[in-house]
């Protein structure tokens, strides 16, 4: 942790906010189905032989987020080689929908000068009741008159919702 009371920082209060934005955005997807693509080979492994291609399939649905916005779907077609749907299309599947769910809430806070903050920290607002994750960080300078911390977040979700990562799907 960097700074003098470094851990003060993390939880940002509506007094200690000069203008802040955030907004809802509706995914762009609450189905996903993942087509991929086993070649056929021979066992030297240098042609291709016999026909039409293996297609594997792996789908996944986020019912949380079809009751709230409606049914979305959208299919991954550049998934090539994969070879097995249960523990590669489904993985892939279940990734694209949670990155659909951590981006519905993102925004922007600016806070007074605060040269601590860097990309990546977590920051909590009470006011909205939402983590964020700290995409970039600008400030903005005036000799003798203002210093300004300006935070691009993104990821916002309630505290206690757990975001998975790719191994923890797979």
């Amino acid at each position: 942790l960097l700074g003098p009371g470094s851990g003060k920082r993390f939880v940002i209060f509506d007094e200690q906010i000069e203008s802040y934005d955030v907004k809802e955005t509706a995914p762009t997807a609450t189905r996903v189905d993942v087509f991929g693509t086993t070649p056929l080979v021979n066992d030297s492994m240098k042609q291709v032989f016999g026909g039409e291609n293996f297609i594997q399939w792996g789908g996944a649905v986020d019912y949380d987020l079809w009751r709230q916005y409606g049914y979305i779907w959208k299919a991954i077609q550049d998934a090539p080689f994969i070879s097995d749907a249960e523990t590669q299309a489904k993985p892939l599947a279940l990734q694209h929908l949670a990155i659909q769910r951590v981006a519905i809430f993102t925004g922007s806070v600016s806070v007074a000068g605060n040269e601590y903050y860097q990309p990546g920290d977590t920051i909590y607002i009470p006011s909205k009741g939402l983590l964020f994750y700290v995409n970039s960080v600008t400030h903005s300078f005036g000799y003798g008159s203002s210093f300004k911390t300006n935070l691009i977040l993104m990821y916002g979700h309630v505290p206690g919702s757990y975001l998975p990562t790719q191994m923890d799907i797979i």
